[in-house]
């Protein structure tokens, strides 16, 4: 059991009544456990019991003195042993919501770096401060909407979490800045907010959007990466020419190849650092 493993290598870790904003009840020992499924999702959300057994996945409130890093890095080794994962939430809000990802995205891009690229652009939209957060992870795609029934059933992008109740302010403010309208670079790359595959879409929007994830798997299918060294002064900015090496790689076009408004395009879609 991953609670018990847990309190082993930190003795206050304790789990709280999820839906409160503030705890007042915990399970302080693995005994305390519920073993009726009711009473047990007050602890662990969106937890399934699988009468044949198998997986399951949960999300809990977890208290502990032990940092989260230290937890993690703790854990690994009987995780590995026991078939299991615990991973921490990058939006650190216990209802959130995942309904738009970014066409042109690739997993090369750090999160922590979009997310600081995209913020001052939301300040100069708005005075609040909201929460959100990106994370690169599979795309479900609608079997119904492709001709080809061996194809995938997923491809990736990087999907924009928020906080649930502040969703429809933050997706509109973002809808502005990942806007077809919109010149922006956000990362030297020309993002694009695209909702995801829904019941609730008219067939027409089904169609475009099933046709832009095509467009986001083929875009990855064609992404090739070169390592290289020695590029520690990439974002030094020259004096005399205002420009740093990244930006000036950025703005590479090509010759020939033109899109339908007849305008050349740049050659690279993003340029970062990778481990």
């Amino acid at each position: 059991m991953w609670f018990k493993q847990l309190q082993k290598l930190d003795p206050t870790a304790v789990i709280y009544d999820y839906g409160k904003d503030i705890p007042t009840r915990a399970i302080l020992k693995p005994t305390d456990i519920p073993t009726d499924i009711t009473k047990m999702k007050e602890f662990f959300n969106q937890i399934s019991i699988r009468p044949n057994g198998g997986h399951t996945w949960f999300q809990v409130w977890l208290g502990h003195d032990d940092s989260v890093d230290n937890i993690l890095i703790d854990m690994k080794q009987w995780l590995n042993d026991n078939d299991s994962q615990l991973y921490k939430k990058r939006l650190q809000e216990k209802f959130t919501v995942k309904e738009y990802w970014l066409l042109w995205s690739t997993e090369r891009m750090n999160p922590e770096s979009l997310h600081s690229a995209v913020e001052p652009f939301v300040k100069k939209l708005i005075n609040n401060t909201f929460s959100y957060s990106f994370v690169f992870s599979p795309l479900r795609k609608d079997p119904r909407m492709s001709s080809n029934p061996k194809t995938s059933k997923f491809c990736k992008a990087m999907h924009i979490e928020v906080k649930k109740e502040e969703k429809e302010q933050i997706y509109q403010i973002l809808g502005r800045i990942f806007s077809t309208t919109n010149n922006l670079k956000i990362l030297g790359t020309d993002l694009r907010m695209v909702p995801l595959m829904s019941n609730d879409l008219p067939s027409h929007t089904k169609m475009k959007v099933a046709h832009l994830m095509g467009k986001q798997e083929q875009f990855l299918s064609m992404m090739k990466s070169k390592p290289c060294i020695y590029l520690q002064e990439i974002d030094y900015r020259n004096r005399k020419l205002g420009k740093t090496m990244r930006e000036m790689i950025m703005e590479l076009e090509t010759l020939h190849a033109q899109d339908k408004k007849g305008r050349s395009m740049t050659v690279f879609t993003n340029m970062d650092y990778s481990q």
